[in-house]
């Protein structure tokens, strides 16, 4: 009986440890996506489906906050979403979380201060419960992205099946995740604006030029050299006043 015992307490931490293999391995490898790809548009399903394989969920989409069309509002637009095999991704049902629904207001308290909510469906409040019965899961986890220091949107991933609770190890995991992710969508956010920057420093028509702080020309745009008839192999490294 102690033999049997100790067998059944031994695959008890040798499934524990290899969740936690698994685990590890998910976050090393979605951080890497992220960090390595030229756009996280790229790898997102990706991202998905190793947090879901992982953390032991069936379905998972990233979800991004818009404005209403009157600005009095938000509403949740589903950027993509990954399944297991079998399950389906309700985009309809995942978008019809609405924030805004005073029954939410809960969720969109945490949610703004950069907490997760998670739950198993039977533990959540009757009116929260009610407005999830159509998505016939088990558990949901609601991982809050923050891009600019703003709520951008949400990574939503829920269980639709019966098995062992998430450990507080998972939940730590799928926060790790989302940070990563909402790094790889703030380095774009930045990369378009410096892009966008770049575009109108070249095309001004008046003459510019960037001073480092020792009094250096470090740059010029085409609209300086159009002026001074100065080309910029010419004018780098120089100090304003010499010319």
């Amino acid at each position: 009986m102690i033999y049997a015992q100790d067998i059944s307490e031994q695959k008890f931490i040798e499934k524990q440890l290899q969740n936690r293999s698994a685990i590890l391995d998910a976050l090393i490898s979605c951080d890497w996506l992220l960090h390595s790809s030229d756009s996280w548009h790229a790898v997102a399903k990706t991202v998905l489906q190793q947090s879901c394989l992982a953390l032991r969920f069936t379905r998972a989409a990233i979800l991004k906050n818009l404005k209403q069309a009157d600005e009095n509002g938000t509403y949740s637009k589903v950027l993509y979403q990954w399944a297991t095999t079998g399950f389906t991704v309700p985009i309809n049902n995942f978008e019809a979380i609405n924030f805004d629904d005073a029954r939410l207001s809960r969720w969109k308290d945490i949610l703004q201060k950069g907490n997760p909510v998670f739950s198993e469906i039977a533990d959540l409040p009757a009116e929260e419960r009610l407005l999830l019965k159509q998505h016939d899961t088990t558990c949901i986890a609601i991982v809050p992205l923050f891009v600019e220091n703003a709520w951008w949107g949400n990574i939503v991933i829920e269980r639709c099946y019966d098995t062992d609770k998430t450990s507080s190890q998972e939940l730590g995991s799928l926060m790790a995740i989302g940070r990563s992710l909402s790094v790889a969508i703030q380095r774009e956010h930045a990369r378009r604006n410096l892009n966008l920057a770049k575009i109108a420093f070249d095309s001004a028509s008046e003459g510019i030029m960037i001073i480092d702080t020792n009094g250096c020309i470090i740059g010029i745009n085409k609209g300086y050299s159009d002026i001074t008839g100065y080309s910029e192999e010419e004018i780098l490294g120089a100090t304003p006043i010499v010319f």
